[in-house]
């Protein structure tokens, strides 16, 4: 399969395609800043993702608690819970944790890409289809990744007024505002 140029649009989204390898080809400085990677060329590095409440993939920068926490949870899988607590919150915790995806980024030897390589599960569970593309969406540590259909039925406006005030709201929260 040919592979795909990412198309950069306004606003801090990529589009980008899955090759039939799960590989996704991004600009090195965007991911490597938002996610507080650090690695040399030819390295790689797992970072996870975690579905979100509207089907998305948010990547975890590595240093953030929840991403440690997820590694931590490796280690403690073989807990003693009970067969009849499969609605405890305990439960449904290490679920989602299982429920993490582990990504790769590898830094290109050249150019300025990296390379994130999905794990199986994220075209098995249906996230994402190879040979489509999806959006990659950056702000601030924020890294999401959208399947295309999904990113704008999800970003449809129904209420200029309400995007007025909340992104307002938004604005004047940054630090770059104040």
């Amino acid at each position: 399969m040919a592979r795909k140029r990412q198309r950069t649009h306004p606003g801090g989204a990529i589009v980008a395609w899955i090759d039939n390898q799960r590989r996704i080809d991004v600009d090195r400085e965007a991911i490597f800043s938002a996610l507080n990677l650090a690695i040399r060329p030819g390295q790689a590095i797992h970072i996870w993702g975690v579905a979100g409440p509207q089907q998305q993939v948010q990547l975890l920068p590595v240093d953030s608690e929840l991403a440690k926490l997820r590694d931590r949870a490796n280690d403690r899988t073989n807990q003693t819970i009970a067969w009849d607590s499969s609605r405890s919150a305990d439960v449904v915790t290490y679920r989602q944790m299982a429920a993490s995806l582990k990504i790769t980024c590898r830094l290109r030897k050249s150019g300025k890409t990296a390379r994130l390589t999905l794990p199986f599960e994220a075209v098995d569970l249906g996230y994402f289809k190879v040979g489509e593309p999806l959006v990659l969406f950056f702000v601030g540590n924020v890294v999401e990744l959208w399947p295309r259909d999904r990113w704008r039925d999800a970003n449809l406006i129904q209420d200029f007024k309400d995007l007025v005030r909340r992104t307002r709201r938004a604005l004047s929260s940054t630090p770059s505002s104040k």
